[in-house]
C-alpha cells in the first residue's frame, strides 16, 4: 500500500506553521505536487513489486485527517482570533479527484481516502470518487453506522480502523476474537454479513503504525490475520 500526503487539511496546517493565510493558489500548486507525485510513488512501487510479485496490485491511500475541519472552516488563524476562509466543497472534491485519478492512471487498483477524525467527510470523499475510507472505528463510533453502510451498498470498501496503533493500556482488550466481534457487531447493526460486504470490509491500525515497536506491529498483523480467519470461518 502506498502513502500520500493530504492536499486539503495539510496544505492549511502547513501554511499556519509559517504563519501565513493559505490562499487557492497555495491548495492549487500542493494538489499538483501531490497529483504528480502520487503516480510517479505508485509507478515506483510497481516497479519495486513486480521484481517480486506477479501483476502486483498497489493500493493508493490519501491521508486526510484535517479535512473536516477545513471544510467546516474551524481552522485558526494564527493569531487565534479567526477561522480560515472554508473553501468551496467543489473546489475540495475537485482537487481530491485529481490526486485520486493520476494514482488510478498510474495503476492502482484502489485508492483509499484515510482520515483518523471523529468527523469523517463522507459526501466529500465519495463525489472524489475513492474506492474506500478508512476511519478510527473508536472515533467515529455508531454515529456513522448509516453512512458507512451507504458506502458498502455503493460497492465501496469500508477499512475499519480497529487495533491500536501503539501498545498501551487497551492492547488488553484488542484479540482476534474481539476484532472478529467488533466487525460483525457493525455488520449487525446495519444489516449486512460476511456475504454481503465480507470481501470491502478490510481491518487496519486505527491511525497506522508509524509510531509502533517492531513488535507490536508483528502482533497487529496476527490479530488481523487471526480476525479475518474467524470471520471468515463463521460465514
Amino acid at each position: 500500500r502506498s502513502q500520500r500526503a493530504n492536499a486539503f487539511g495539510g496544505a492549511h496546517h502547513q501554511h499556519l506553521d509559517r504563519a501565513e493565510a493559505v490562499s487557492a493558489t497555495h491548495q492549487g500548486a500542493l494538489v499538483q505536487l501531490l497529483d504528480e507525485g502520487g503516480a510517479e510513488r505508485c509507478l515506483t512501487a510497481r516497479h519495486q513489486v513486480v521484481q517480486q510479485v506477479h501483476e502486483p496490485q498497489v493500493v493508493v491511500q490519501v491521508d486526510e485527517p484535517g479535512l473536516s475541519a477545513v471544510l467546516d472552516g474551524r481552522v485558526r488563524t494564527p493569531s487565534g482570533r479567526g477561522a480560515l476562509r472554508a473553501p468551496e466543497l467543489s473546489e475540495v472534491v475537485a482537487g481530491l479527484a485529481a490526486v485520486r485519478t493520476s494514482a488510478q492512471n498510474a495503476g492502482a487498483v484502489a485508492t483509499l481516502a484515510h482520515t483518523c477524525a471523529a468527523a469523517v467527510p463522507f459526501d466529500a470523499l465519495r463525489r472524489a470518487g475513492f474506492t474506500g475510507v478508512a476511519l478510527d472505528v473508536a472515533l467515529v463510533g455508531q454515529d456513522a453506522d448509516e453512512e458507512r453502510g451507504a458506502w458498502w451498498e455503493a460497492g465501496g470498501f469500508v477499512v475499519l480502523g480497529l487495533v491500536p496503533s501503539s501498545r498501551g493500556a487497551d492492547v488488553r482488550d484488542s484479540t482476534s476474537d474481539s476484532l472478529a466481534r467488533a466487525v460483525t457487531g457493525l455488520w449487525g447493526r446495519i444489516g449486512f454479513g460476511m456475504a454481503d460486504v465480507g470481501q470491502r470490509t478490510w481491518l487496519s491500525p486505527a491511525c497506522g503504525l508509524a509510531g509502533a515497536a517492531p513488535t507490536w506491529a508483528r502482533e497487529v498483523g496476527a490479530l488481523m490475520r487471526g480476525a479475518a480467519r474467524m470471520l471468515e470461518a463463521a460465514d
